[in-house]
């Protein structure tokens, strides 16, 4: 916390929030709120303070608050700004907010998933930056890096091989087992399977079938349970096993304990070559990005979730961002938002609704729900409300028609209804535009059909 620079506003609390800002806001702005003087106040607080938060209850407006925040910002040349997010979705909606309203896609770089992204932002992804060349060190490095990372992938692919189809020692992995028992010490145990040695040149040892015997002719033997050949001659390490007087139940295992030593190593070398695979492909895409980094210069928003911002802390800060934008505040927890604050973030703008949706938490004991005073879904948001901080509130809602909005005023005592909400037209097939549905059935899967024929009922009587 002793780089945090909003230390004093976020810990200490302060009753009154400083007002340590010039306001000035663009007259078109200006007159864009002039029917909503609770949406201008919200836009001053955001521009004045260090730390504010703006509330708003369903359809004041709140995204609409927040590009005219971010427009204002993008006027001073020094400001640079963190928008972050709990989901892509949520960040690609503010986005194209921010395109409707003229701020240009050059200004903006957007990290994180792009499996679900719209075109329309898809060429302000961090992904599709071009970046500039590598430099002369830059390119060795880098094709360097490249072929080591070949060679790993190519070794790993031979072990994984080899494990796969090779479960046990049999009698055609003599080869395998000598090489094994040599490096382990126990070169004395495969003594007892060599083959005499030519003594005449040009002449061979031959067994009962006049054939040459080969290298693994002992061992092939021993593998089908026979006893010790008679011309055989071994000579044994003193306290060593001989392995001729095993049954071949015994001797079946023997080769398994010795293939789970064998496979035991190559498993051990995999993982030690995954784990170096994963530092090359790393190396590798920290290179890339260096080349992508240098255009973040005229990047003036930095759009992120809080999850990207939190596990890439060192390429966001890299950015220099000194103002954090955060959409649907009182969804996120309070950890995501610190993490994401820079040292160098000087001013934090929040915006959300803490009477709506707290953070996801899966753990009832820590949810303020299980009365256990732990609160770890409170976000950052409600607790410095709850704590005294006055939000800037929203209060003219332009979505619900009269009859929906009067049922959340208990909640939103100062909420209005603007103009624009009261004349609309009627739904088509209900007597009323507000309809309770009562039924005293448990929603499970035997019931799923009663509520699909309803929904189908409605859309019907819609048409």
């Amino acid at each position: 916390m002793e780089k945090l620079q909003l230390r004093e506003e976020i810990v200490q609390l302060p009753p009154t929030p400083q007002i340590l800002y010039p306001t000035v806001i663009p007259k078109t702005i200006v007159e864009q709120l002039s029917s909503d003087r609770s949406q201008l106040t919200a836009v001053q607080n955001a521009l004045s303070q260090r730390v504010s938060i703006i509330q708003g209850p369903p359809g004041t407006g709140k995204t609409f608050v927040g590009v005219k925040i971010v427009k204002t910002l993008l006027r001073d040349r020094s400001n640079r700004i963190l928008c972050i997010c709990y989901t892509n979705h949520a960040l690609d909606s503010f986005l194209e907010s921010l395109l409707d309203d003229g701020v240009g896609l050059t200004d903006i770089v957007r990290f994180g998933s792009i499996s679900k992204i719209s075109e329309r932002i898809k060429d302000c992804c961090f992904q599709y930056l071009q970046g500039g060349n590598f430099d002369q060190f830059q390119s060795r490095r880098y094709f360097s890096v490249k072929d080591s990372t070949e060679a790993v992938e190519e070794r790993i692919k031979d072990q994984i091989e080899f494990l796969t189809h090779t479960t046990a020692f049999s009698s055609s992995s003599f080869k395998e087992l000598k090489d094994f028992l040599e490096d382990t010490g126990r070169s004395s145990l495969i003594k007892q399977f060599e083959v005499p040695s030519d003594r005449i040149e040009g002449f061979s040892t031959a067994g009962k079938d006049g054939r040459s015997m080969k290298e693994d002719h002992y061992f092939k033997s021993w593998c089908a349970g026979n006893a010790k050949p008679r011309q055989a001659v071994f000579s044994f390490t003193s306290g060593a096993i001989n392995l001729w007087e095993l049954q071949k139940p015994q001797r079946l295992q023997l080769l398994q304990e010795w293939w789970r030593e064998y496979s035991a190593e190559f498993v051990e070398e995999a993982v030690r070559l995954m784990e170096n695979l994963d530092d090359l492909r790393s190396e590798m895409r920290s290179l890339r990005d260096e080349k992508k980094v240098r255009e973040l210069d005229g990047k003036r928003i930095v759009a992120c979730t809080t999850t990207f911002a939190a596990k890439n802390r060192d390429l966001i800060d890299s950015c220099s961002p000194n103002v954090g934008i955060v959409e649907e505040a009182a969804e996120i927890h309070e950890s995501h938002v610190l993490t994401n604050l820079t040292s160098k973030v000087e001013r934090l703008i929040m915006i959300g609704d803490h009477k709506q949706l707290r953070p996801k938490l899966e753990h009832y004991p820590l949810r303020v729900d299980s009365g256990s005073h732990i609160d770890f879904d409170v976000s950052l948001f409600e607790r410095l409300v709850k704590a005294g901080y006055e939000p800037a509130q929203l209060k003219i809602q332009h979505r619900m028609r009269p009859q929906i909005s009067q049922l959340i005023k208990d909640t939103y005592p100062h909420l209005e209804d603007h103009p624009s909400v009261n004349n609309r037209n009627n739904i088509l097939g209900t007597s009323r535009n507000v309809v309770w549905i009562d039924h005293r059935n448990p929603e499970n899967t035997e019931n799923d059909a009663f509520l699909t024929d309803l929904n189908s009922l409605l859309k019907l009587k819609c048409q």
